[in-house]
């Protein structure tokens, strides 16, 4: 699902997409020297970037903005014991933390939402398993970030994830 709305702190650009975390591949190379991305890269990002197109209805924000990634995989059976917790855990293996950031960032531009990627001045980003039942996905939020002086006498910034129920317009996307 997807969601943008209003809050204290401004606008904020909340998207759900789920399936498996894929993070940004290495460049390849073909024999005549051509530079690519490889396709199942290139794919998740085209995904991602038609679900949050569709629900952003304004030209490209201009101005610099903030952004958590919350990447979640599917537990592997040995973290499925009872004595295992039932919300999300740490994972730490690949695609690893930064490459999922990149591909999401690249998303994000593809989409619209920002004009270029060097717009984003804070980001946060968790590598977790999913919740025993959970599925696969990638939670994003995206805000606007204003004078940090002014955020850092408040103690804001951005915005929290902790509202997450869906509400208003909204989407599902399977990758």
């Amino acid at each position: 699902w997807v969601r943008y709305s209003m809050n204290d702190y401004g606008w904020v650009y909340r998207a759900v997409i789920q399936g498996p975390p894929i993070g940004k591949g290495r460049p390849r190379h073909t024999k005549e020297g051509r530079v690519y991305t490889p396709k199942r890269t290139v794919d998740w990002e085209k995904s991602a970037a038609y679900l949050m197109g569709g629900w952003w209805h304004e030209a490209p924000y201009e101005g610099k903005v903030g952004v958590r990634v919350y990447s979640y995989a599917v537990r592997p059976g040995r973290l499925l014991r009872k004595k295992d917790a039932p919300g999300p855990v740490w994972k730490g293996t690949t695609p690893d933390v930064d490459n999922v950031a990149k591909s999401v960032l690249d998303a994000i531009q593809m989409a619209g939402v920002i004009r270029q990627d060097n717009q984003v001045v804070y980001l946060e980003v968790r590598d977790m398993f999913a919740e025993k039942d959970g599925v696969a996905r990638v939670e994003l939020e995206l805000f606007p970030i204003q004078d940090p002086a002014a955020e850092l006498t408040s103690g804001k910034v951005g915005v929290s994830w902790a509202d997450d129920a869906p509400s208003g317009e909204q989407c599902v996307a399977s990758l």
